[in-house]
């Protein structure tokens, strides 16, 4: 017989409850597990080894790129990342990242993972969170190293070196991350602090075999994403169309790029348009790093286009209070914010605003039909 489904209100009650048991854990752990408070900067030299711990999704770990970059660049020290299934692809290709430690849920996964970061024999553990993680937090605990060092949280108690954070409410979280390397003595992270990530060769001839046969002569391509894992973040497939047509009006190429699960929707509104859809980041990706503008939702895909130094137009959700929104940093973009959901923008608003802001970047015009 197959489980017998919850009842209204139960799946609610048991993520309180496993929040309430990890914070448990997380407070037990923290009494047995204090560390020293260091007395001085962090000392590195070419020879030593720093382990950065960066879980969670893909905007989080190309966010998370410029410290680890600034960091390499400064010592010249091995640096090892300890990333999860879900964004260790991210690092792979990166090189200011020497090694990659792909961290797998459980007891055993931590473990192993532990063992591995270990075997590196870090001079330094450097926790790449805004948020206080329970995972994180045991990784960094059970972690052998003279130096620990993380934005002051509640498990500030681990690190050798909690540094204070930057008001959130004015400093994006690249610049937050970044303050760790005050730890570093007073230089800290010198800038200019740029994201990192390139999608693989492979990838990229995809891409642009994609475009080529998808769009033959075409050039100034602007790119339509229409994913963002979350129906709030889902602006409609009217809107979108909409666009496209706006667009090549205008004389520029929409390119459409949907995730697998939204690729039927998008295609069947959108046709006979070609819409880029893969189940591959990496080729994902390279798409993006084609194109001469971005139109996004609050995304992974921000972040990857002000990699590639691609401007973007953000259709965006408030982040919560006191909080910036996570813009894509360090690239020219232009945005509009919706209290709850992108579907209230109206078409005629984002126009309104994209237009005149496609017109200022002052790309080649037109070919001549």
């Amino acid at each position: 017989m197959p489980p017998a489904p919850l009842p209204p209100g139960r799946p609610a009650r048991l993520k309180w409850a496993e929040h309430f048991f990890k914070n448990l854990a997380l407070d037990a752990f923290l009494a047995l597990r204090r560390g020293r408070v260091g007395a001085g900067p962090v000392h590195l030299t070419a020879a030593d080894t720093v382990v950065f711990l960066r879980l969670n999704g893909i905007g989080d770990a190309l966010v998370s790129t410029p410290c680890i970059q600034a960091i390499k660049e400064r010592f010249g020290c091995r640096t090892v990342v300890v990333a999860d299934v879900q964004n260790h692809f991210i690092f792979a290709n990166n090189p200011s990242v020497d090694h990659v430690v792909v961290y797998r849920k459980g007891p055993l996964g931590l473990w192993r993972a532990r063992r591995a970061a270990q075997a590196f024999r870090p001079v330094a553990v450097v926790d790449l969170h805004e948020q206080l993680s329970t995972t994180v937090s045991l990784l960094a605990g059970v972690l052998r190293a003279p130096y620990k060092v993380a934005l002051r949280k509640r498990n500030a108690a681990l690190f050798t070196h909690p540094v204070p954070d930057l008001d959130p409410a004015r400093h994006h979280v690249v610049e937050r991350l970044a303050h760790l390397g005050a730890a570093f003595g007073p230089a800290g992270c010198p800038g200019p602090l740029r994201l990192a990530y390139r999608a693989p060769a492979a990838a990229t001839r995809k891409a642009q075999d994609f475009l080529r046969t998808a769009f033959p002569g075409a050039h100034r391509f602007v790119g339509l994403n229409t994913s963002a894992g979350g129906d709030s973040r889902f602006w409609g497939v009217d809107n979108y169309r909409r666009l496209a047509d706006a667009l090549r009006a205008d004389g520029w190429t929409p390119v459409v790029l949907a995730s697998p699960a939204d690729q039927e929707r998008v295609a069947q509104a959108l046709a006979p348009a070609p819409v880029f859809c893969s189940a591959s980041f990496d080729e994902f990706a390279a798409v993006i790093g084609e194109l001469a503008v971005l139109v996004s939702p609050d995304t992974a895909a921000v972040h990857v286009a002000a990699a590639y130094g691609i401007p973007v137009f953000g259709l965006y959700v408030a982040e919560r209070v006191g909080h910036l929104n996570w813009y894509p940093y360090g690239s020219r973009y232009e945005w509009i914010i919706a209290p709850s959901t992108i579907k209230n923008i109206p078409f005629a608003d984002a126009w309104a605003q994209l237009h005149p802001f496609l017109r200022a970047l002052a790309l080649p015009p037109p070919a001549p039909a």
